[in-house]
């Protein structure tokens, strides 16, 4: 996504998961999943996504030369689950998962780990 005055959407297929990841996506489909997984699954992402941010803008700015001009600071990433089920949302700017700032993403499994566990963390899934 784009900040600009029309704001687009283009859908990139850059990461397309594994098993694991399927996995993942698969589970967010309840609250109790949301809830275990969603922070993971939005962190690894995000984190391949900002990994490889000046590939990605270098070839949509080739793709669509309408935003050969527009700085790398505009751009915004998103997710998106899609539902197999309805191919034709795939492409609509609907219910998109905005990444939070690369330096938000930081961190190692160790620290999520650690999260995790915390009284307050656990204490928020059982409320």
């Amino acid at each position: 996504k784009v900040k600009m005055n029309a704001s687009p959407w283009v859908p990139l297929t850059i990461v397309k998961g594994g098993q694991a990841a399927n996995y993942l996506a698969k589970s967010m489909e309840n609250e109790w999943g949301r809830k275990l997984y969603a922070k993971t699954l939005i962190k690894n992402i995000g984190q391949a996504c900002y990994k490889d941010r000046d590939q990605i803008e270098r070839g949509l700015k080739q793709q669509y030369p309408n935003l050969r001009k527009v700085p790398s600071s505009n751009f915004e990433y998103a997710m998106k689950i899609r539902d197999k089920s309805d191919p034709k949302s795939w492409y609509k700017a609907e219910d998109l998962t905005i990444f939070p700032p690369e330096e938000e993403l930081a961190g190692t499994a160790l620290d999520d780990l650690k999260k995790f566990f915390s009284a307050e963390s656990l204490g928020s899934m059982f409320a």
